[in-house]
């Protein structure tokens, strides 16, 4: 099976996390708590070594983890925080799953390496129960940043980072927010915060975490819930 970038790096993805300071998983998990109950199914879209499902496992919940990372799956793996991984890449929809399987969706650190992402949120409307919440974190445009990285007009800018040469998508606010509300999710909570600090430069990379619910059928076709 070919190699993926994430592969190279996964024996060392935790310490580099530590390293740029990355607490995605802890926020995520922190402004989801209130919404997720011990015994209820989990999917975490790529879940990588496993950082941002650790917590929900230790809550209670039953985690299934899809990545396209042997590596990465490894490593996760050997953390003993799921109970089912599955090998896929997330870009290739549907993924392979049923209709209404989940009663969470989370995809943490995931979506700054996808352009277009309208697949994936349709995808997470698809596979979770009414009622289940959709947690999320995207890189955001952010006028006058500080990270001398030049914002592009539009929903979706592109930059290259310097030392692995990935492109890095950042999203508007705006363009997530259409896509939410096009696929009936209902924003409960959003907050900024700084995803990674370059150990070296000092430089930092801004992020927003999405705590969203499903909204029920009659709810999306405009009739009142309850």
């Amino acid at each position: 099976m070919m190699m993926t970038p994430h592969d190279e790096s996964a024996r060392d993805y935790d310490s580099q996390s530590r390293r740029y300071e990355w607490h995605g998983p802890e926020i995520l998990f922190g402004l989801a708590f209130e919404f997720v109950s011990a015994g209820e199914k989990l999917l975490d879209m790529g879940i990588g070594t496993g950082l941002s499902a650790q917590p929900f496992c230790q809550a209670g919940l039953s985690v299934s983890g899809i990545d396209d990372s042997d590596e990465m799956l490894e490593v996760c793996r050997s953390k003993n925080i799921a109970r089912e991984l599955k090998n896929h890449d997330i870009r290739q929809t549907p993924l392979p799953y049923p209709n209404g399987e989940f009663d969470h969706v989370v995809a943490c650190g995931v979506f700054h390496f996808i352009d277009k992402l309208d697949p994936l949120v349709s995808e997470a409307s698809r596979l979770l129960k009414e009622g289940g919440t959709f947690v999320f974190t995207f890189e955001k445009h952010r006028v006058g940043a500080d990270d001398g990285i030049p914002v592009r007009a539009g929903e979706v800018s592109k930059r290259i980072d310097d030392e692995t040469g990935t492109e890095i998508f950042r999203h508007s606010e705006a363009y997530i927010k259409r896509l939410l509300g096009e696929r009936g999710f209902a924003v409960l909570k959003t907050a900024e915060f700084v995803a990674s600090v370059h150990p070296e430069t000092g430089r930092k990379v801004h992020f927003r975490v999405v705590v969203t619910r499903k909204r029920s059928a009659a709810a999306r076709d405009g009739q009142p819930e309850g």
